[in-house]
């Protein structure tokens, strides 16, 4: 619950954006719309400006304590040993680094299946908000409605994922439905919302569609992190929250030229929709080969040695 609260911001700001910014653009032109949502993100900076440090139960360190210079009997004794210590190959050496390497980004974690299902995960919200940010308004003006019903439609699917973040929390808290069945149900909202809206026309029912990809959207996003907190540990979660920022972000940017290149080579935002609404199917093909990995796996425990 409390992470589908710090992850809320996002779904108000597009809530309140969508429509705004087409009142803006209305009154002041496209050039004067610029200028005044530069001058909101400016204050970003302002923000911050605002963060401090948390105190901190550990004593700060004495400027005035240094650490002990070696002497230069003690230098050359190091320096000995180190010599005796370079007749290593380099094939040790590198598999050493290697090792150290691994360690320090706990590469690792892509040997665990599970690790990779979530990876999976992060790429897949990663490039479906993107096209639904892209395509949206000019999907929807498409098909017939208004700038003003279009800024509906949008605000529609930041409601609902304001729902998803807010909502799955109590759910998944309460124990009233697990964390993994609630990553079923947010990948089947996405891939329908995607998948049946070429069937989709007039403002309410789009505005349903848009409103359950958001929740499906708004319960993946936050639920990702906690789940990968729980696969990984506290200690693991930096680079775990790394690796998958950067798959992440690398999506981002492919997902950035999909969107122009599928509208470019299809001509409809129909097909595009089709094949956006395939990624969410394979995320639950992977979910699906990750609950029978484990059911082998645990099987085979319960079974024990022979």
């Amino acid at each position: 619950m409390a992470n589908g609260i710090a992850c809320a911001g996002a779904s108000v700001g597009i809530l309140v954006s969508a429509p705004a910014t087409q009142f803006i653009l209305d009154v002041y032109g496209w050039r004067g719309c610029l200028l005044l949502l530069g001058g909101v993100c400016l204050h970003l900076g302002v923000v911050g400006a605002l963060f401090r440090p948390g105190s901190s139960s550990t004593a700060p360190t004495d400027p005035c304590q240094y650490t002990q210079v070696e002497s230069d009997e003690e230098r050359s004794t190091q320096s000995a040993l180190t010599s005796g210590e370079s007749k290593e190959s380099c094939t040790t050496v590198s598999s050493h680094l290697v090792s150290k390497i691994i360690a320090a980004t706990d590469a690792d974690l892509f040997c665990n299946f599970s690790f990779v299902v979530l990876i999976i995960c992060f790429c897949n919200i990663c490039v479906v908000i993107i096209v639904w940010v892209v395509f949206t308004v000019p999907h929807v003006l498409v098909k017939g409605l208004t700038p003003y019903q279009a800024s509906l439609v949008a605000g529609a699917g930041a409601v609902g994922i304001l729902t998803g973040q807010l909502g799955h929390g109590l759910l998944v808290d309460k124990e009233i439905l697990g964390a993994r069945p609630m990553l079923y149900i947010s990948h089947v909202l996405m891939a329908a919302a995607f998948l049946l809206d070429p069937l989709l026309h007039g403002l309410w029912p789009l505005v349903a569609g848009n409103f359950a990809f958001g929740v499906g959207f708004g319960i993946t996003f936050p639920l990702s992190f906690t789940m990968l907190r729980a696969l990984v540990g506290p200690a693991r979660m930096s680079n775990a929250v790394g690796w998958a920022e950067a798959a992440g972000g690398i999506m981002r940017i492919a997902a950035t030229f999909l969107t122009g290149w599928l509208y470019d080579t299809t001509g409809s935002y129909d097909t595009s929709y089709l094949v956006i609404g395939s990624l969410p199917v394979v995320v639950i093909a992977a979910l699906l080969l990750e609950d029978a990995n484990n059911m082998i796996c645990a099987r085979k425990r319960m079974d024990g040695p022979e």
